[in-house]
């Protein structure tokens, strides 16, 4: 038997755990239409629910205000004024009035944590560097947040280019051994800002093992450190942990293709790994498919291969926001780049 999911106190409210969350969602919006008398504590799931859902979100707005209306209740008006503040800023209706109820809700109580992040990202965002950072500390020192704070606070210095500070603050979260996966990750940028490869390695290392879930870009990083440490097997192995985690990861694929011809393999080596991202990408058009695009454009082109050549030059050109119209002007003037 399926197992199945049910609110406490509303016995109504049954369903699959696999049931789609879009579905879950029209669920308690058409138990609001018939269960009246329960309108407050199915507002405050609707809103809890459809706050991460882009679809839902001026519906969000108007349940928040219906919440908002109908109780003087401390939770359930905070719940409100979060979901109301959460969609302002994420859709960049009102940053000003999301700020100022982040602000609201610290000051009704400090014990929630999303005002702490949303005005930390908010203030980064504005590269209100100050203000990021003092919001960053206030949730360093609450209780069972400071590992976040902490990070945050790592991640805010690092924007102001203070790194040894940024390093301090991702050692505490290391040293208090709670979720600090993220935190070798800042470690490791800051060693890579410093070009320090050998301790950006070893910080990408840990943070690839203590990862929950493979994530690609630990293993690509490591590839990188080694790399640029002149180390190229040991680069090509982390690589393709990478692409073991994602076979598409183009720059994964573009620097073993590199690594290739470094190792002097030649370009028929090479090749094939640039022609897999691709394919694999279903020539996509973003920046990190612009660096393919470009070597093969290259490639081509050195090989008198004029028709792949002029190929692969105008997905390179529409990687840059170009269209046809101005990769056709641009040539007439023969700019290649």
């Amino acid at each position: 038997m399926e197992d199945m999911c049910q609110f406490s106190g509303l016995p109504y409210l049954r369903y699959p755990c696999s049931m789609p969350f879009s579905e879950q969602l029209n669920m308690i919006e058409n138990a609001l239409a018939q269960h009246p008398e329960d309108e407050l504590r199915l507002l405050r799931l609707l809103v809890s629910y459809s706050v991460s859902v882009p679809q839902r979100h001026d519906s969000t707005l108007e349940w928040a205000h219906r919440i908002l209306q109908l109780t003087n209740n401390p939770e359930y008006k905070i719940d409100a004024l979060l979901a109301r503040a959460t969609v302002l800023w994420q859709d960049r209706r009102n940053v000003e009035e999301a700020e100022n109820i982040f602000i609201k809700v610290h000051a009704l109580d400090p014990d929630y944590q999303q005002p702490y992040e949303n005005l930390v990202d908010i203030y980064l965002q504005q590269k209100e560097f100050n203000k990021a950072l003092h919001w960053a500390q206030l949730m360093s020192v609450q209780e069972d947040m400071e590992h976040i704070g902490f990070r945050l606070k790592g991640e805010v210095l690092q924007k102001m280019e203070r790194l040894e500070e940024a390093k301090a603050a991702y050692q505490e979260v290391i040293q208090m051994d709670l979720y600090p996966t993220k935190s070798y990750e800042g470690l490791a940028r800051c060693y890579l800002a410093e070009e320090n490869w050998a301790l950006a390695k070893d910080a990408l290392v840990q943070a690839s093992e203590r990862c929950h879930y493979p994530e690609v870009v630990y293993p690509y990083g490591v590839g990188l450190c080694y790399q640029n440490m002149d180390d190229p097997y040991r680069a090509m192995k982390w690589y393709i942990k990478a692409l073991d985690i994602d076979p598409s990861y183009p720059n994964a694929l573009n620097n073993m293709a590199v690594l290739q011809v470094q190792l002097e393999n030649g370009w028929e080596e090479a090749v094939p790994y640039l022609l897999k991202a691709v394919e694999l990408s279903g020539e996509a058009i973003n920046d990190s498919m612009r660096i393919i695009y470009r070597n093969l454009w290259a490639h081509y082109k050195r090989t008198l291969n004029h028709e792949k050549a002029e190929y692969y030059h105008r997905l390179n050109y529409k990687c840059l926001g170009f269209d046809d119209d101005n990769i056709d002007f641009l040539d007439a003037f023969g700019d290649e780049e």
